[in-house]
C-alpha cells in the first residue's frame, strides 16, 4: 500500500486512467539562503482569471512515440533559439533517458510523464530538465485524470549552463501563450499562494524535503 505521506519513485505511482498533468517542483536557495520554488502565472482556460501555479501542463498524445516526441522537442528548442551546442547536450541526455526507460516495460505512463515534464518545462519556463528519474512529490487522482508533481533538481538554460537561481528575464517570452508571467521565485513558506492542488504538492514538499539549514 502506498503511503501518501512520502515521496515516490516513478514506478510506484498509479498509471492515469485516461489522461495526466505534470507539475514541476524546482527548489533553489535565494541570496539569503532561503528556499524558493519556481512558479508561473497563466490564464485560466475556463474562467476569466489568472492562476498562480507551478510550471507544468497536460499530456500530448504525440509524445507516446519516441521519434514524434524527439521531433517535437527539437522544434521547440529551435523556437527558443537554443544553440546547436546546447541541443547536442540535450540530444545526448534524451538518448540516455530513452535507454534507461526501456526497462519500464510495465509502466509506460512513467515514460509519458517524463516527456510531458520536458516539453512543459521548455514551453513554460524555457529550461530543460536533465533529471533521469525524478521523484514524484505528490499525485492527485481524479475520475479520468491524474496530476503528478515531479521534483526537478537539475536544469540547463539555452546557454547549456546549469540553472542555479532563475531570475525573471524580460527578454524571455514563453512559447505557451497562456503564461502571462514566468520564472517567478516564490518563497517555499508561501506555498499557500498557489492554486489548491499545486499548494498541496508544495506543502508536502516543504514538509518532507531534506533541510539544509
Amino acid at each position: 500500500m502506498i503511503d501518501k505521506y512520502q515521496f515516490f519513485k516513478l514506478t510506484e505511482v498509479p498509471e492515469p486512467p485516461q489522461s495526466h498533468y505534470v507539475g514541476i517542483v524546482y527548489c533553489f536557495d535565494d541570496a539569503d539562503g532561503d528556499a524558493n520554488i519556481l512558479a508561473v502565472k497563466d490564464r485560466d482556460r475556463f474562467r476569466d482569471v489568472t492562476n498562480f501555479k507551478l510550471p507544468g501542463g497536460s499530456e500530448e498524445k504525440i509524445y507516446e512515440q519516441y521519434m514524434d516526441y524527439e521531433n517535437s522537442l527539437f522544434k521547440v528548442l529551435d523556437k527558443l533559439e537554443f544553440p546547436r551546442k546546447t541541443q547536442a547536450i540535450i540530444y545526448k541526455n534524451e538518448r540516455k533517458r530513452k535507454t534507461l526507460l526501456e526497462s519500464y516495460t510495465n509502466n509506460k505512463a512513467a515514460i509519458f510523464m517524463l516527456r510531458t515534464m520536458v516539453m512543459q518545462s521548455l514551453e513554460k519556463i524555457g529550461f530543460y530538465p536533465l533529471d533521469m528519474e525524478p521523484i514524484v512529490v505528490h499525485y492527485i487522482e481524479k475520475d479520468s485524470h491524474t496530476q503528478y508533481f515531479l521534483e526537478v533538481k537539475n536544469m540547463i538554460g539555452k546557454d547549456g549552463e546549469a540553472v542555479s537561481f532563475p531570475f525573471p528575464d524580460e527578454k524571455y517570452k514563453p512559447l505557451d501563450t497562456d503564461v502571462v508571467e514566468s520564472r517567478i521565485p516564490l518563497p517555499l513558506i508561501e506555498f499557500d499562494k498557489l492554486i489548491h492542488s499545486h499548494r498541496k504538492a508544495a506543502e508536502k514538499f516543504n514538509l518532507l524535503r531534506p533541510k539544509t539549514k
